[in-house]
């Protein structure tokens, strides 16, 4: 069994965004194989029913990744704890991870959630340079590296000159394990209609996701000056378009201003739950391939019908989706708004190799599998 520390530079518990459920849950069910010690940013909130130790002793600041004693700290307990395997959450500790495989030995794993530089080359970031050549030399010492995404994948071998054997696709997972029962959507839906005022005849169609993030503000905007006024025209159902999710960043609270008599900002839920589980259809309007795609995977987990972009759906493995997905071409209101109508009328379940497919249980397996390949 490996001693694996786990390395997360900000917090993620208690996990209640897309990213921080990416985080916990994986390091959860990775625990169920391989002794695993996390530490992390000191405003994580443990529950301290994790079946891992947590070490939450990082600064909460972004000038940790450039902090001799951040790195010391880290260096530390990879000592103390006689470590086998590193995993970085992100390559940004990447020079820490180097250090580390070449002074102590230990095996160097690189988690990726998106391919970071691009990113922040797309938001216009001066220093995506940087960040490019330090994702690059990361990986490139990495014994393992993780992608979310086949695209993501394919950009890492071409472009940091990596081996296939060294790379493996771990998409975000699931903890639902089959579709739910009749009586929970019942139950959930009348809880909702009471806190939002809602008639049972109204259609909900749900986007959620970290809100103050350019692409997921932008999506907030079509929603209430394209795809509202867009329904309208083409439908006399009765519906309402809900979304939940935080806005934290002072430079997105525009987005609270947004009004619409069909539009109903839910802001930070108490219970994602029973919002997916309430909603008659999942809509992801996001139109430039920025939002990440758990939001999605949870959609689909509750069975609920997606009416998404193209960029909005990269990565996700349409072949075992039959039409639970329906992919529009980005910018192509019109054709999206004729399939959220023709969507939330159709009646066909998520298929079972989807959860078998996107289970956690069933992706840790496969990562501690070829963790002991290391």
């Amino acid at each position: 069994m490996a001693r694996m520390l786990s390395v997360v530079w900000y917090k993620v518990l208690p996990a209640r965004f897309g990213g921080q459920k990416g985080i916990a849950e994986f390091n959860y069910f990775l625990s169920g194989h391989h002794e695993l010690v996390c530490i992390c940013s000191e405003n994580n909130e443990p529950s301290g029913k994790e079946p891992y130790r947590i070490l939450p002793i990082l600064p909460v600041s972004k000038n940790q990744l450039v902090s001799l004693s951040a790195w010391q700290k880290i260096i530390n307990v990879a000592k103390q704890d006689l470590s086998t395997h590193i995993i970085l959450e992100h390559p940004y500790y990447g020079l820490t991870g180097i250090f580390l495989k070449k002074s102590l030995g230990v095996k160097l794993i690189i988690h990726s959630h998106n391919i970071e530089s691009q990113r922040f080359k797309k938001l216009g970031k001066w220093w995506w340079p940087i960040l490019a050549w330090l994702e690059k030399i990361s990986h490139r010492n990495a014994d393992l590296s993780l992608f979310k995404t086949g695209e993501d994948y394919q950009f890492a071998i071409e472009h940091f000159s990596l081996k296939n054997d060294t790379c493996m696709v771990v998409p975000f997972g699931i903890t639902r394990k089959t579709i739910p029962r009749p009586s929970e959507k019942q139950e959930a839906r009348k809880r909702i209609e009471v806190k939002h005022e809602l008639s049972p005849p109204e259609k909900i169609i749900l986007f959620n996701g970290t809100l103050d993030y350019k692409p997921n503000a932008r999506a907030i905007e079509l929603i209430v000056h394209r795809i509202i006024p867009t329904l309208l025209r083409k439908t006399n159902e009765p519906f309402k378009i809900i979304v939940c999710g935080r806005i934290v960043d002072p430079a997105y609270q525009y987005i609270r201003e947004l009004k619409h008599e069909k539009y109903i900002y839910a802001g930070l839920v108490d219970d994602i739950s029973d919002y997916f589980l309430a909603a008659d259809i999942f809509i992801n309007p996001v139109p430039d391939g920025g939002g990440i795609k758990v939001k999605l995977i949870e959609a689909l987990s509750y069975n609920l019908n997606v009416v998404s972009t193209d960029s909005g759906a990269k990565g996700i493995d349409m072949r075992i989706l039959n039409e639970k997905v329906i992919k529009i071409e980005d910018n192509d209101w019109e054709k999206f708004c004729d399939e959220i109508i023709l969507s939330w009328e159709k009646k066909f379940d998520t298929p079972a190799g989807f959860f078998k497919e996107y289970h956690w249980e069933n992706i840790a397996g496969n990562v501690a599998e070829r963790i002991n390949r290391c």
